[in-house]
């Protein structure tokens, strides 16, 4: 797993963790300790298909913005956003629990609405932050027809 920083905040990223194996920047053996990684702690940090930055109950230990709260935002909260790179490396372990997490996602879509994160009853910014829902589209949506020239 990849540190969020060297020095202030050098805390697991789950979020850029997965992104790293999905643009290609780590090599298979890599990938795969990701991936083993998010299926082991699935359930600490994959909530309703919406992902935590950090493991566990983590915050950060800096903020930029000193108003967002723990367990708000991205201090501590879930959002949606990262499901299309984080399904897909847990998939490198795990394609039921990779399938679980991107439908327990669009559940929550159409249960509650489509918000920038989520955590326990706290919700923010419904409706405004589109990337949760195109991304998690893009992962389910059949492939465009193969163009002939």
């Amino acid at each position: 797993m990849f540190w969020a920083a060297d020095r202030d905040c050098k805390q697991i990223d789950i979020w850029s963790s997965a992104l790293a194996v999905q643009v290609g920047c780590v090599d298979r053996a890599q990938a795969h300790r990701i991936a083993d990684y998010l299926v082991r702690h699935y359930n600490e940090v994959v909530r309703h298909g919406h992902v935590r930055h950090l493991p566990g109950r983590q915050t950060w230990r800096r903020l930029l913005v000193r108003t967002i709260r723990p367990g708000a935002c991205q201090n501590g909260a879930f959002g949606a956003t990262p499901v299309a790179w984080v399904a897909p490396t847990i998939a490198h372990r795990d394609r039921d629990l990779a399938v679980r997490a991107v439908r327990d996602a669009i559940s929550s879509f159409r249960r509650y609405g489509i918000y920038e994160c989520i955590n326990g009853y706290c919700r923010k910014l419904r409706d405004c932050v589109v990337a949760s829902v195109t991304n998690a589209y893009g992962l389910v949506r059949p492939p465009p027809p193969a163009r002939h020239r």
